[in-house]
């Protein structure tokens, strides 16, 4: 389960740290709010639904 996971963090840190992802998230899913655990699932599968396929997907790139 935990396999990796170190790896996974540092490329996740590296791929917050650009800042023109950043804004474009902020752009997309700046304003997407959620009240409960089961609205941030439905926004996080939403989000995945549209980004699924793209070589810039958070922790998909094989650097």
């Amino acid at each position: 389960m935990y396999a990796g996971i170190t790896r996974r963090v540092e490329r996740v840190q590296r791929e917050i740290a650009e800042m023109d992802r950043r804004e474009w998230f902020q752009m997309h899913y700046g304003n997407e709010k959620h009240r409960t655990k089961a609205e941030l699932f439905e926004i996080l599968d939403r989000c995945k639904a549209e980004l699924r396929g793209s070589p810039h997907i958070l922790g998909g790139r094989r650097n």
